[in-house]
């Protein structure tokens, strides 16, 4: 397990998940446990997302696969634009204490990005776009 992604998952497990966590938040360490809480729900629904999708595409062999091969090159790329955005070894010596908390709400605004791309296709489109590829027709209101 990676050391960052061990560090949230011992500081989610000390601190229950709270809707107001940045508000009552004062220390550096507890707005580092909330980075990681927002983290761990983004990644949640990114989870429900792709079981949405796998559950409504069932019967799409095709998509199913380009849906998995898709998803691996993305998890790929966020491990790499975040060391991109982070580059330096000794991470939490160079930028500081709030580097968990700046490492973790990039990573949530990156996986709400995916949730955001990946939704059109649980959303549907008009019925006749010429260009909707997978996309299924939305459902009628």
């Amino acid at each position: 397990m990676k050391p960052l992604l061990t560090l949230c998952v011992l500081l989610s497990a000390t601190a229950p998940c709270l809707a107001d966590c940045y508000d009552n938040a004062i220390t550096q360490t507890e707005l580092n446990r909330c980075a990681c809480s927002q983290a761990d729900d983004a990644q949640q629904q990114l989870h429900q997302v792709l079981a949405s999708l796998h559950r409504l595409y069932a019967d799409d062999e095709a998509f199913l696969q380009a849906l998995t091969q898709a998803q691996s090159q993305w998890a790929a790329s966020l491990e790499a634009d975040l060391a991109l955005k982070y580059p330096l070894a000794e991470k939490q010596a160079v930028y500081g204490s709030a580097y968990p908390l700046c490492l973790n709400s990039y990573r949530t605004e990156l996986i709400n990005a995916r949730i955001a791309f990946l939704q059109q296709w649980l959303e549907g489109v008009e019925e006749g776009d010429v260009c909707s590829g997978s996309l299924m027709p939305a459902p009628a209101d």
